[in-house]
């Protein structure tokens, strides 16, 4: 304990001796960025059915070193975890590296800022599913992230872009489990300035982090094939804002998919409608399927900053059907 007292006395003292010196260096290089989110939901078959959470507070400290280096440390705070921390190398506007624990380059969803994305729960099923985040026991709490080192660009006036990636595979935050890498490739072709197309995919072998009711083939801690796929579109217009994808997997002999519609309807300068239909199918051969319908309205009272409101009809195959009812505040900026 003493040991800790004095080296953050001596930390301290250094930091006062420079700190002139870091606050002109750092002006116009260093940002920080918070995002804050909390709400209410209700949930019809769960127990207890109400609940209040603060579900997010994100802090992004990022700094540009000069026209090449850059690096960013993302802290999330309600469940003390790092998610990010990478450096960026950029040798032109057509190849940049990236090295340390970022967000996988699989879908078009998983990349996007949640400060942005519509739906209370962020994500489509299948984006949850295949990134890591939800309902896959086999490979779950990894938040879309990995360790690893991914070459991406833009080329020809940004018609074209590209990620290129080598993960880890086992998430963020921990040690690989196996002596095997995954490969994550993403194109996106923008053939107007108003439409996205985008494939990607992600194959590899991973280590099972618990065992899955949908797969009998997989148990915890085991290696496993991992081959997915994703193919989709995001349109931005003032009238409206269409994002829909296509995914599909396969998981030692499990065949996976799942299909997403995401539409945004202004209504007035701050007031949007929001509307999605989310399918995914767990199990092909089992026809474990859930279809989730969700409404809703948000509100941008000023700038990153929201209230929401969403009503879900969830509909799976092996258990009985549900609703769920989701308020959320953010304050970001």
């Amino acid at each position: 304990m003493k040991r800790i007292v004095w080296t953050l006395l001596f930390a301290l003292s250094c930091w006062q001796h420079g700190s002139a010196q870091n606050v002109d260096w750092l002006k116009g290089r260093a940002t920080l960025n918070a995002d804050v989110q909390g709400g209410f939901a209700y949930q019809s078959n769960a127990d207890p059915k109400d609940n209040l959470n603060l579900k997010l507070v994100l802090a992004i400290f990022t700094v540009k070193i000069n026209e090449q280096w850059s690096f960013r440390i993302m802290h999330e705070f309600s469940s003390n975890k790092l998610l990010e921390a990478y450096i960026d190398y950029t040798f032109s506007g057509a190849c940049r590296v990236r090295l340390g624990q970022f967000k996988t380059a699989f879908t078009i969803e998983n990349t996007l800022p949640v400060g942005i994305l519509d739906l209370i729960s962020y994500y489509a099923q299948s984006v949850l599913y295949y990134n890591g985040m939800a309902g896959n026991p086999l490979f779950q709490g990894t938040t879309g992230r990995d360790m690893g080192l991914m070459v991406s660009g833009d080329l020809w006036g940004k018609k074209f872009s590209y990620d290129l990636a080598m993960m880890q595979g086992q998430g963020i935050n921990t040690g690989d489990k196996n002596n095997q890498k995954e490969f994550v490739g993403r194109l996106t072709f923008r053939p107007v300035s108003s439409l996205a197309v985008v494939g990607s995919t992600q194959l590899g072998t991973a280590n099972a982090f618990g065992k899955s009711e949908f797969n009998p083939y997989v148990e915890a801690g085991e290696n496993y094939q991992r081959r997915q796929y994703s193919l989709g579109a995001e349109w931005k217009l003032p009238q409206v804002k269409l994002r829909s994808e296509y995914l599909c997997g396969k998981e030692e002999g499990v065949k996976t998919r799942g299909y997403y519609l995401t539409g945004c309807v202004p209504l007035n300068k701050k007031l949007e409608a929001i509307l999605s239909y989310d399918h995914m199918n767990f199990n092909t051969q089992l026809d474990a399927r859930q279809t989730n319908y969700v409404v809703g309205v948000q509100y941008w009272f000023w700038k990153l900053c929201r209230l929401q409101v969403q009503y879900t009809r969830c509909t799976p195959t092996w258990k009985d059907h549900y609703d769920l009812l989701q308020f959320q505040a953010q304050l970001a900026f």
